[in-house]
């Protein structure tokens, strides 16, 4: 049997499927001349539909709503922020037993409140025992049992790996500023080694030195968490209007005291530890090795210089591992964007109508009234073709299930082991009007109507699996949508990638909706248009109002739905690219900021080796391998952390693979360049000092 899925749901699994037209998704409110048309799932309107369908949330209660056919009286108001499952806007009561109760179409999840003192491990046996009671009384549900999870696990599974890869990226960046400001600390503190000595010959005490490095790390944290505070406001909002719908709680990201309080701590937490090591540092030196350095200098190398590198490594090996997660990123959605889906995108309007309908005959009234409007559609000025479908790509409706194949003895077959498919339905001229390419056969004609012969289009996927090698047309074909009738197959058509750019076509059965009239009163009008089809979404809209005004209708583009598709890949590609970025800045800072300091420090030396004979190339050469050395290590490092990190990313990629070589070299190259680049400045300033004034300066 097959599986509805219903508008705005995920999968087919989450939802209630009926051999008979189950309740419609759409509603249309009752109240005095105000009459609004609104897309629903599930009477207990949500605070925001039922200010926007009454005026006011106290106006609602006792007002009357139709869904499909039947009215409704509303007897609460949910809170705005509750919108489970999936967005819902409207509760109502189901049916103690459902229209539907095939034990093969798996269309309904159970939401329990679990009881005081009880686990998830407490509850697994006695859902085993269930399991095992209804498998043997339904031998059909053997291979199938009960799995409790947590709510809040069920509602991030979707975009749990992207949060953790986000959550990673932030704190990659945070430990590239913190180590930043470490070294930047530590090259303060050594140039302050002779301040440091003066204190500590006069009296002052490791405690106090400590703490004043520490005082002035505090300071830096917390100026530097206020201007992330003041950034973050307008980042937050960004976020959202980028953000997938899917998800979870959109609407509560906000910046408020928690974030504040979040932020400040974070600051001052991570002063105060990356500022122990300048701190400590400083505290550590010795009084009459201080006292003998030059005034204003430290001394170079020893354990300071060491831990600098340290530090600068570790900024170049973050640098690397989001530079390359960006890079396998990028090249993933362009290859989502890329990638051939079986029909045509550009110059396609989609408009979603709905015709209420409980009864065979209605049904069979409302695909009368879809032939009609799609006729006088094709008629208007600007629209090349139009044809309906229940099964759009990467559209809301859609429905699966098993099937059967005439000949094919199935008697002794599991039904779990069954072929399945995507179920669809359309009209005539729904494949010239998507660009999906016929194959084989014929197209559905006028003459495929309810009470003719059953037919359906199969795709080439379910061609080559079950009939290979074979002609299929003229085969028969049963499947459990919501008739056991044979259809006789008349037509093979390429396959598409319904569920999205980044699933692999499969096999797909396709039916014509005058056959399947309780499926058929809610259809996606696919309109090709000669311009852009936004301007045509008026004429589209005011036509098939002419026509019935009883409709519930709403319009959006092809394209646009792709992209809503696409919107969770675009979004982790996007904040990670932008992680990259800071990352990378970071790191040229901190590779600049540390070769700037020793080449101060070895000015002396620079000029003794220019005065013996070096010339500029061997000096900016010199300063270079440093900053080379250190790229190589965090390059090193780096590629130990992104091996480690690769599962992580395994599930996100497209077309790329986690090992792809051109992604590690890529990421290693573009480290390279800014290292060098970082550290070209203080080389050439290196090579432009005059031997005799670093001399004088001993």
């Amino acid at each position: 049997p097959g599986k509805r899925r219903k508008p705005g749901c995920k999968s087919a699994s989450a939802c209630t499927m009926s051999a008979r037209k189950p309740p419609g998704r759409f509603f249309q409110v009752f109240s005095g001349n105000n009459e609004t048309m609104s897309r629903s799932t599930m009477p207990l309107p949500s605070s925001t539909s039922a200010s926007r369908a009454f005026g006011s949330v106290s106006s609602a209660v006792g007002q009357s709503v139709r869904i499909d056919t039947r009215p409704y009286e509303v007897i609460g108001v949910a809170p705005a922020d509750f919108q489970f499952p999936d967005r819902a806007e409207i509760w109502m009561a189901d049916a103690v037993l459902p229209e539907n109760r095939n034990r093969t179409a798996y269309n309904y999840k159970a939401i329990a409140k679990v009881k005081d003192g009880l686990t998830l491990a407490a509850i697994g046996p006695r859902l085993d025992a269930l399991s095992a009671q209804l498998a043997s009384a339904y031998p059909e549900n053997r291979t199938k049992r009960f799995v409790a999870v947590p709510l809040q696990d069920s509602m991030v599974r979707n975009i749990r790996s992207t949060v953790v890869l986000l959550m990673a990226a932030v704190l990659l960046v945070l430990l590239i500023s913190c180590t930043n400001v470490a070294h930047l600390l530590l090259a303060r503190s050594a140039a302050r080694t002779r301040e440091f000595a003066v204190r500590a010959a006069l009296g002052a005490g490791r405690r106090r030195s400590i703490a004043e490095v520490l005082m002035e790390s505090l300071m830096l944290g917390g100026a530097g968490g206020l201007a992330g505070i003041l950034v973050a406001y307008a980042g937050v909002r960004a976020v959202i209007l980028l953000a997938p719908e899917n998800l979870p709680r959109l609407n509560a990201v906000t910046v408020d005291w928690r974030v504040l309080a979040f932020g400040i701590g974070m600051s001052l937490l991570s002063s105060l530890l990356f500022g122990l090591a300048p701190a400590w540092q400083a505290a550590r030196n010795d009084v009459q090795d201080g006292l003998r350095s030059t005034a204003g200098r430290g001394v170079v190398g020893g354990r300071s210089a060491r831990l600098r590198n340290v530090l600068v490594a570790c900024e170049i090996a973050s640098s690397f591992t989001l530079a390359l997660g960006t890079g396998l990123l990028v090249r993933s959605f362009v290859a989502l964007n890329s990638v051939s889906l079986g029909f045509r995108t550009e110059g396609i309007l989609v408009a979603y109508a709905h015709a209420p309908a409980d009864t065979l005959d209605k049904a069979l009234a409302a695909t009368r009234f879809f032939e009609r409007a799609i006729d006088e559609l094709s008629r208007i000025p600007g629209v090349k073709s139009a044809a309906g479908v229940m099964g759009l790509p990467a559209g809301s409706y859609g429905s699966n299930g098993k099937y059967a194949v005439e000949g094919v003895d199935m008697r002794h077959t599991d039904m779990n082991r069954m072929p399945d498919a995507g179920f669809r339905l359309a009209g005539r001229g729904y494949f010239s009007t998507m660009g999906i390419p016929l194959l084989a056969g014929r197209e559905f004609s006028p003459r495929d109507l309810y009470d003719a012969p059953f037919v359906a289009i199969v795709s080439q996927s379910l061609v080559r699996k079950s009939f290979p090698n074979q002609d299929p047309i003229g085969r028969k074909i049963q499947c459990g949508l919501d008739s056991d009738q044979w259809m006789t197959i008349v037509g093979v058509v390429g396959d598409v990638r319904s569920e999205g750019p980044g699933q692999t076509p499969g096999p797909e059965l396709y039916m014509p909706f005058e056959q399947h009239p309780f499926f058929a009163n809610e259809l996606q009008l696919a309109v090709r248009t000669a311009g852009p089809p936004e301007a045509m979404a008026d004429a589209v809209t005011r036509k098939i109002r002419a026509l019935n005004p009883e409709i519930a209708l709403k319009t959006t583009t092809m394209q646009t739905m792709l992209s809503d598709s696409m919107a969770t890949p675009r979004f982790r590609t996007f904040l990670v690219t932008v992680f990259a970025g800071v990352a990378l800045l970071l790191a040229l800072a901190g590779v600049y900021g540390v070769t700037a300091y020793l080449v101060t420090q070895r000015t002396p030396e620079l000029g003794l080796r220019m005065a013996l004979g070096s010339t500029r190339p061997g000096i900016v050469g010199l300063v270079l391998s440093h900053a080379g050395k250190l790229a190589a290590a965090g390059l090193m490092l780096g590629l130990a952390l992104s091996v480690a990190g690769a599962r992580l990313m395994e599930s996100m990629l497209f077309g790329v693979q986690v090992t792809d070589a051109f992604g590690y070299l890529g990421a290693a190259g573009a480290i390279g360049v800014i290292t060098l680049a970082a550290a070209a400045g203080p080389a050439w300033r290196a090579a432009e000092t005059d031997p005799a004034i670093a001399l004088r300066q001993e």
